[in-house]
């Protein structure tokens, strides 16, 4: 079996004024398994609080098991891969929010989204590299 090649795995979502924070967190939640979430309000455009809730996963069994749960979603994109791969080696992925609060995991292109930043290993380090890892991983 090919090693895992998923080094870290940071979240971000926002929490409106107009959303219930508890629902937002099991959305969270849903998709990453029991994580810590660090909540931080800003101020929005029209003075409205808006919460980030963020956080990172560096346990490689705990980035394992998130792995194995968004396996489908991840495998859905592969044709899309080098669209979500960035020049350092890092995926990202934009999961629906309210989706996720249901327990589907549905990639979006839409705002309201949890957005998940996958940092991929590879040697020697590349874009074309970590690619390549991530599709051996999921084959």
């Amino acid at each position: 079996m090919v090693q895992n090649p998923v080094h870290n795995i940071k979240f971000r979502t926002f929490c409106y004024s107009t959303e219930n924070q508890d629902k937002v967190k099991q959305a969270v939640y849903n998709i990453l398994g029991n994580v810590k979430v660090q909540v931080k309000s800003i101020e929005g455009y029209h003075g409205n609080e808006i919460l980030v809730l963020e956080g990172k996963i560096t346990e490689k069994q705990r980035v394992n098991e998130v792995l194995e749960r968004l396996s489908p979603v991840i495998e859905r994109t592969m044709k899309y891969l080098e669209r979500h791969m960035d020049d350092e080696g890092v995926l990202h992925v934009r999961l629906d929010k309210q989706k996720a609060f249901d327990n589907e995991f549905k990639p979006t292109t839409d705002g309201d989204a949890v957005v998940l930043t996958m940092k991929i290993l590879a040697y020697p380090k590349s874009r074309e590299n970590c690619i390549h890892a991530l599709i051996e991983y999921f084959e």
